[in-house]
């Protein structure tokens, strides 16, 4: 298993991360087992773990923070190793101070598990015939 893939299904996950303008890598930050982990994230595996149906909404998203310094704030879909979606809430910003200004900006934000609230969402808009106890 990815240290990605440790870092965003372990419990209770915050992670941060940044994109380097030069050469468009991700790296990810975060906790694995009480431990600081970090890695570097290849383009393709982020992509991998995209849910298809939510890419036509994440892509362009994505885009218009990198391109025009748009906010990203947005809940999107993984998948868990098992090739299960699991939500998540990622926002990110661009920021560009003057000694940064020669090197681009700095592009990132944090990203957090919202899978329990998506799963309490889903069953409170279940009919009361099925979630009242008997």
């Amino acid at each position: 298993m990815s240290t990605l893939i440790k870092l965003l299904f372990e419990p209770q996950a915050l992670l941060v991360w940044n994109l380097s303008h030069d050469h468009g890598r991700l790296t990810v930050e975060g906790e694995i087992e009480g431990r600081p982990a970090h890695v570097i994230v290849p383009p393709a595996e982020l992509s991998s773990l995209l849910y298809s149906p939510d890419r036509p909404r994440v892509v362009p998203a994505w885009e218009a923070l990198i391109a025009r310094a748009k906010l990203l704030n947005i809940e999107v879909r993984l998948l868990d190793p098992a090739g299960e979606p699991h939500w998540f809430h990622i926002v990110g910003r661009v920021w560009q101070s003057a000694p940064q200004a020669a090197a681009g900006p700095f592009v990132g934000g944090t990203a957090r598990s919202i899978n329990l609230q998506k799963q309490h969402e889903q069953q409170a808009q279940l009919p009361p015939s099925l979630t009242r106890v008997p």
